[in-house]
This record gives C-alpha cells, structure tokens and sequence, in this order.
C-alpha cells in the first residue's frame, strides 16, 4: 500500500513538472544576431554586427573623406560601451569587436561629417 501511494505521489510530480516544462517551452528570448549596414554620403560603407549573443563588431571602410565614427551597445546586464573614432586618423578601430560580459540587447553605429550626422544610423 505504502509503495502504491509512494508511486501516486511520484506520478503527480512528474506530470506537474512535465506540465511546467510544457509551459515554458520556447519562452526563452531569443539572442540577438545578425548585421545591419549603410554607406553614408560621402561614400564610407559602415557595418555593426552582433554574434555569438555576447560580441559586437563593425566594419568601416573609408569613403572619399574622413568622418567620425560613433558606436554605441548595450548588453542585458546594463553594461553599455560607447567609441568614437575618425575613420581615417584612427583606422584602426575600423574593423574590431567587444565581447560583453551578457548578451548584447542593440547596438547602433552612425557617421558624422563636420559635426552633422551624414547616413542611417545602422542598428542591431
């Protein structure tokens, strides 16, 4: 008898529990990924990427005259990055990537020219 109860009682809890997993079945949110890019109107191309949930990354490459870069991200814990650089002075940091301690929430990227924003702000 005391086995019988003891396996009615096994049997609920695992139908409770399948019941919950059931309900929670594709609730989790899905990880950003994916680019978005632009040329802006002096002719530099600009990319902003996310992968692998946690790394941002951006491609610039160099139009007919220099510009100011501006990236700014944030993953899900509040952590939030911002860089600028002249795309010319400071090619350097044209092509990189950060690697955040969560995944990454958005990420925009924007050129200016003479202080003016001059192309799409490109989003992820």
């Amino acid at each position: 008898m005391r086995i019988r109860k003891t396996l009615a009682a096994l049997a609920i809890a695992t139908t409770a529990m399948a019941g919950i997993g059931a309900a929670n079945a594709g609730t989790a949110s899905a990880t950003l990924s994916g680019s978005d890019s632009n040329t802006s109107h002096v002719g530099t191309w600009y990319q902003v990427y996310v992968t692998g949930g946690n790394t941002v990354g951006w491609f610039v490459n160099v139009g007919s005259t220099d510009e100011r870069m501006y990236l700014s991200a944030e993953d899900t814990c509040g952590n939030v990055n911002t860089w600028n650089w002249n795309d010319v002075s400071e090619s350097g940091w044209n092509n990189a990537h950060y690697l955040f301690p969560c995944p990454v929430a958005w990420a925009k990227l924007y050129p200016t020219n003479d202080g003016v924003q001059d192309g799409r702000t490109v989003t992820r």
